[in-house]
């Protein structure tokens, strides 16, 4: 009897809702909880639906959880209908548009991005992720959250966790801190460049920086992704080991563009465009954030606005007012947008450059600034690619010594001023100086074939357990350090291991990324997980660069180093044929990635560890933690 009650309740709750909206995303996420467990609604879509969203100078902290089904689906689906030709169709729950071709999607919950997460700094958020592949495994990082003594939550494979089988879940659970403007998405295979993330914005009770808005709202995150007109793997699998160029295909902005075109009657249809409304004479903050799994980083301006830019990351900064910026991926920025201009529709445009810029093929894309006053209708203007060259004050300029910028006045990350003054932490002589190389590396073995792009001539190797839970479970013999790396895993000068930096706990360390690349012009993102970091030197050379001359510099002390409120940030960009010097407080312990953010670099190998403590000084894995492992008989 009570069985047949709980079925006829799941069939109300499925299918007594008026419209298409849920029915795709709750059956998915009903069928595979355990428990007799009905997630609401709010747990399955997030965003500004969930109570979590809130205004946070309560300072009362909450739980806030949330579902996300895993599943492999396809854009333009049956559940888009009449899409484009019946624009309505397109916002159906369960259609994925993603520029209007027909490809496979890696998602959660059917949607395009994920689940946004929106919280106050000290909230308790709690994700269950249920892997609904039907052959994948996956984990979800939470990219910007320290993981403060959740180390073990931080959703790297095999570094802090086992990666979570299909048919198999895995509840997160952690502190959202700190304030900023994060991201969550996949930190296995291409995954994330397929669909697989989202926004995790947590805002600060009685944030200081109110003073330059009025409304900090959902509905202006922006999120900016490369994507291709088929799955990542198979696009890119093709080319990078041939030593082939990679070039940019498209962008989608919060899951949106108008790259197909569909041809009906001899009419041209479209998928939507994303659409950003705000009121003539009010303050809006934007917080946008970029990924993409190749050198792509993308110009971002508002036509006929100027724009306050006001933090990155976790980071809050003297704001600068300029005309565009540039985002590399993994970084985010937020920043005022003051609706100051007449009532109408504007352009916002998305200019790519590296390799969304060469051989003749530029990418592109815009959205629509709508005020609430004018008519619904697409800005005037051409959409081209250089319309996108906006002049004027450019903030974070990319590949500075290879790129035309004679129309524009530079800010680099460098210049940007912390509201708060570290220089007392920061500007002692440092316990640990570390020597970062990037560089692309060819062999020509059987073993290894193709071009690498490595640190210190090193391509990284996950290990087959996780350091951080399993430590015990790996001999030494099967990991690398800064002394021994050259011993381990070498064929033919092709080396690869899972290479640890070991760090004391509260030590100052300054890492010194160096990119002597000849004969390309890519700005390398770095993220390093678990902690942020100040940026102190951004330097470019030219041609004459060399990896020993950037040591013997900073070994003389002939580096100019910024200690009075320098930067603070997570993702930081290696200029082409320079070097970026950071410095920041091993204060987590853990075991914590390192790695550069273009997602095709990183799964070739550029990356490794950085071990902040004793196993003694990290926090305990909670009781019954999946364990994986190699099996031998």
């Amino acid at each position: 009897m009570t069985q047949l009650i709980l079925k006829i309740i799941l069939f109300l709750y499925l299918y007594g809702i008026s419209s298409s909206s849920f029915r795709y995303t709750r059956f998915e996420t009903v069928k595979n909880i355990s428990n007799n467990y009905i997630p609401a609604k709010e747990e399955i879509i997030g965003g500004q639906w969930h109570p979590c969203y809130r205004n946070c100078d309560d300072k009362i902290k909450r739980t806030c959880k949330y579902t996300f089904v895993l599943k492999q689906y396809t854009s333009m689906s049956y559940a888009c209908r009449d899409c484009p030709f019946n624009k309505e169709d397109c916002f159906l729950n369960g259609c994925i548009t993603a520029g209007g071709h027909v490809r496979p999607v890696t998602v959660a919950n059917h949607m395009l991005p994920g689940p946004s997460i929106q919280v106050c700094e000290g909230d308790t958020v709690i994700v269950n992720v249920i892997n609904n592949f039907a052959s994948d495994s996956a984990t979800i990082h939470w990219h910007g959250i320290h993981q403060v003594d959740t180390p073990f939550m931080d959703g790297v494979p095999f570094i802090t966790q086992c990666p979570i089988l299909p048919h198999n879940n895995f509840v997160y659970k952690f502190n959202a801190s700190p304030a900023g403007t994060h991201i969550w998405h996949s930190h296995i295979g291409f995954e994330e460049a397929d669909g697989l993330y989202g926004s995790l914005i947590v805002r600060k009770p009685n944030d200081p920086l109110k003073k330059y808005y009025d409304n900090d709202l959902a509905e202006h995150v922006m999120t900016i992704w490369h994507w291709y007109e088929m799955s990542t793997v198979y696009k890119l699998a093709t080319v990078l080991h041939r030593y082939s160029k990679v070039y940019g295909y498209s962008f989608l902005i919060n899951g949106l563009s108008s790259k197909a075109k569909y041809i009906s009657q001899n009419t041209s249809y479209e998928t939507p465009k994303e659409i950003f409304h705000v009121n003539e004479g009010k303050k809006y903050r934007f917080r946008v954030m970029f990924n993409s799994p190749i050198y792509c980083p993308v110009q971002v301006s508002v036509d006929n606005h100027q724009l306050l830019v006001i933090a990155s990351e976790s980071g809050v900064f003297q704001p600068v007012l300029v005309d565009s910026f540039f985002i590399n991926a993994g970084e985010r920025y937020d920043f005022v947008l003051y609706a100051n201009q007449r009532p109408d529709n504007y352009w916002i445009r998305y200019r790519g450059r590296g390799d969304c810029d060469k051989n003749g093929v530029r990418i592109s894309e815009v959205a629509i600034l709508r005020y609430n006053q004018s008519q619904e209708e697409e800005p005037k203007g051409s959409t081209d690619y250089e319309d996108g060259n906006r002049p004027g004050v450019l903030l974070n300029p990319m590949a500075i010594l290879a790129q035309d910028y004679s129309n524009n006045s530079l800010i680099k990350v460098i210049d940007l001023n912390n509201t708060k003054d570290k220089s007392k932490d920061i500007s002692r002589t440092p316990d640990y100086v570390f020597y970062y190389k990037f560089s692309f590396n060819t062999y020509m073995t059987h073993y290894a074939p193709g071009p690498y792009p490595q640190i210190n001539d090193m391509s990284f190797e996950f290990p087959s357990v996780p350091l951080l839970t399993q430590y015990e479970d790996l001999s030494s013999s099967s990991i690398c350090n800064e002394e021994n790396y050259k011993n381990k895993e070498c064929f033919e000068g092709f080396c690869k291991c899972p290479l640890i930096y070991s760090v004391t706990k509260d030590s100052l360390v300054e890492m010194i990324f160096a990119d002597i690349t000849d004969d390309r012009d890519q700005d390398h993102p770095v993220h390093l997980h678990g902690h942020d970091f100040h940026v102190v030197a951004m330097v470019s050379m030219g041609k004459n660069v060399s990896f020993e001359k950037i040591k013997r510099l900073n070994e003389q002390g002939l580096v100019e180093k910024k200690f009075s409120r320098a930067p603070v940030k997570d993702n930081i960009s290696v200029p082409a044929k320079g070097f970026t010097v950071i410095r920041f407080i091993a204060s987590n312990p853990g075991y914590w990635f390192l790695h550069c953010h273009l997602v095709n670099h990183m799964e070739m190998g550029m990356g490794f560890i950085l071990k902040v403590g004793e196993h003694s000084q990290m926090t305990k894995t909670p009781k019954n933690f999946p364990r994986c492992g190699n099996y031998y008989h």
